[in-house]
């Protein structure tokens, strides 16, 4: 039937089933050389390309992951070291804290026991004073007993 309709064109049924069988063929040669081509000249290249691209980035990845493990290490390391560092701050601070309570509670004690040497001189000294002032008041007294007396009996 089709054969009849494609004979009113010109062309045969046959014919035309054996040149697209060859035609067919010949573009799927062309098509696998053509993919060959494309693969050794276009797609290999492009995909070593990419993998050394994606072997560059992984590797960067890679490095920026321990950096910042490394970083992370430094950290913690420092954050150690600075809670360190105030711990002996705060040490020290206490001790110098404690040697300046203990210096002024011996400043304290020398001043009472220099005080009390002082309030005991005074006192010593007082007495003394005393002592020599009675001495004296009594030769006084007896003195001018002794005048009084003769100025009563040499009435």
């Amino acid at each position: 039937m089709f054969g009849i309709e494609l004979s009113n064109f010109g062309f045969v049924w046959e014919t035309i089933v054996t040149n697209i069988n060859f035609a067919f063929f010949v573009n799927l040669l062309q098509f696998f050389l053509l993919v060959f081509i494309m693969n050794r000249l276009i797609y290999r290249p492009l995909l070593k390309f990419m993998d050394a691209r994606d072997q560059r980035l992984n590797d960067q990845m890679a490095a920026a992951e321990q950096q910042r493990s490394s970083a992370e290490a430094l950290r913690s390391q420092r954050e150690g070291e600075l809670q360190e560092a105030s711990l002996q701050a705060r040490k020290t601070l206490e001790v110098a804290r404690n040697e300046a309570a203990d210096t002024r509670r011996q400043m304290q004690a020398e001043a009472e026991a220099e005080g009390r040497r002082l309030i005991e001189a005074a006192r010593s000294q007082a007495e003394s004073e005393l002592v020599s002032v009675r001495t004296e008041l009594e030769g006084q007294v007896d003195r001018l007993a002794g005048v009084a007396a003769a100025h009563v009996l040499g009435k």
